[in-house]
Parts: C-alpha cells; structure tokens; sequence
C-alpha cells in the first residue's frame, strides 16, 4: 500500500484557450475550451482535475485553486451573438478585486492583489443556510498524526443558489482560527475548495497532530464578494495511543465471582476472566475488549466482546 499524505502540486492556465457561441432556442450558450500546465504529483499521480482548477491525487487531496481573469476577445464580425467565436486573452495586470479578502485572479500565486481594497468584509449572522460542518471521524476520535478530513452539508434559502464558493480551515480549539495547524505570520489559513462540500488536509513534512489535543472545522460561506458566514463544527480529539493497564491493576483467571486470582485449577469445564477496572483509556472510551484462550501465551482461539 502506498502511504501519499501531500496534494498534488499547483498549476496553473496555458494559452491558447478559445470560446464560441452556440445558439439553442433563442438563446446562446457558450463553449469553453481552457489549456492548464504544471499539475504534478510524484506519488499517486493526478486522478482529476476539476474546474476552477485544481487538481486531485489518487488518495483524495486537493492543490490549491489556480484562478485565472480572461479577456474574451471576438474574431468574428457576425453582430448575431449565437454565432460569435473568439479567443481568451489571459489578463496578467489591472484585473478587478473579486473578494474583499484581496483574493484576486492575477496576482502572484498564494499572494493577495496589490491594489488597496476599497471595501471591508462583513460576517453576516443573519443568513441562515441550515449548514452542518464535521469530521469525518468515529465518534468524534481520530488516530492519524497528520491529516484531518472534513465535510459539511447546508440547505440554501431563496433564492438558489445563495453560496459562491466555500473556503474552510482547521486549527486548535479556543484558539485563532487555523492556530496550530498553520503558521499564521507566514500562511492563509483558509482553504479555497469552490463549492466543493468536503476536502482533506495533511500537515506537511515534519508536522504533527498533537496527541490529546482537541481540533475544530470551520467553512466559511460566501454569499457576496464582500459578505461570508463561518459555521465550525464540534471539536474533535487526536487519539494516537491505545488503551493502557491501570498500575497495580492485571486480569485475573478466577471463577464467576471474580473473588480470587487462580494460578491452577482442578476441573477442566469453565473458566472466567475477570478486568475490572484494569483498563484506562483517557481521550476517548473503550468500545470492546479482545479475549484470547488457549494452551500458549496470546492464545489460540479469540474473541471479540462488545
């Protein structure tokens, strides 16, 4: 099995790209044809690539969203919009702030624009979308050391569709948003996925999940260039240890009352085993115990009680 815990590497939109018009019942749709580069993935190698682009590997995860400003220049005279054709001009300087955030589709990769936002965002609590973020977890534990998979679902209300898009982040709980996950002097914490509605993260090379510690999801829901609504989901715990033995506390083979550790036995027709108050298990809970029996060490039959 092969272990690939990193995204595919970022690309981005190659000229030439090219659209036309075609004409359906009064009316006039328009075809696209894009060109990309540089998506790469040395492990698993790219399983697809979705538009607004980005790229997936074949175990899950996602590059980050390359966003391009076209210029759609017209080559034909026709003034019959149906039967326009033409070219995209990529536009690499001047192109419009489309968030208030700085998010722009021209400026350097990973890197806000340059040009000074004349507007603020606003969280804007009063939309209700019914949205509910989680892990995807067993009861709310985790074992990985390195990455968290999240999803959410949410029910517009009028008019549809209500969303734009979907950024979401992960960080410490009762901490800044991305704390502990991201170097906040030096990353966005937020993780452009469209409308996307689940994604994975992995930490890189050298980076862990803290043993212990408890992590919450939040996606933040844009519904204007300028207006979101973050929703965060209930905090999960990172559980990489087993279940340990209490100090001073063992099983013991004894009878059905439990009341004495037997070293020998003289009939051959039951025996019992008795644990508790011998286990601990202090992130999460235990969910079942293993029982082996046999006439070697680790047995040669085994059980699973629940």
């Amino acid at each position: 099995m092969l272990i690939d815990s990193t995204p595919p590497h970022i690309g981005g939109f190659l000229p030439s790209m090219s659209w036309n018009n075609i004409g359906t019942f009064g009316h006039a749709l328009s075809n696209i044809s894009l060109s990309w580069y540089g998506f790469v993935d040395q492990e698993s190698g790219i399983g697809k690539l979705i538009l607004t682009i980005w790229a997936q590997n074949f175990a899950g995860l996602n590059s980050s969203a390359a966003k391009v400003t076209a210029i759609a220049t017209s080559e034909t005279p026709t003034k019959n919009i149906s039967d326009q054709m033409g070219v995209l001009s990529i536009e690499k300087h001047s192109c419009d702030i489309h968030y208030c955030d700085s998010t722009c589709t021209c400026g350097l990769f990973n890197k806000p624009c340059t040009d000074a936002v004349n507007y603020k965002c606003v969280s804007n609590n009063s939309i209700d979308t019914n949205t509910h973020v989680s892990f995807i977890s067993e009861n709310d534990i985790i074992d990985s050391s390195a990455c968290l998979a999240c999803q959410w679902n949410f029910t517009d209300i009028n008019p549809k569709p209500f969303i734009k898009r979907f950024e979401w982040s992960v960080g410490e709980t009762d901490s800044e948003i991305g704390y502990g996950i991201f170097d906040l002097k030096l990353e966005k914490p937020w993780l452009d996925v469209g409308l996307n509605t689940r994604d994975v993260y992995c930490l890189p090379t050298g980076k862990s999940l803290v043993h212990g510690e408890h992590y919450t999801a939040y996606v933040k829901a844009w519904f204007e260039s300028d207006t979101y609504q973050i929703y965060s989901s209930t905090p999960i715990i990172v559980d990489q240890t087993e279940p340990s033995v209490k100090k001073l506390h063992f099983v013991k083979d004894s009878t059905s009352d439990c009341a004495k550790d037997l070293d020998y036995i003289d009939w051959t027709n039951t025996i019992a085993a008795c644990w508790d108050d011998v286990f601990q298990e202090p992130q999460g809970h235990i969910i079942g115990y293993y029982v082996s029996l046999g006439t070697v060490m680790n047995g040669n039959a085994n059980f699973c009680l629940k």
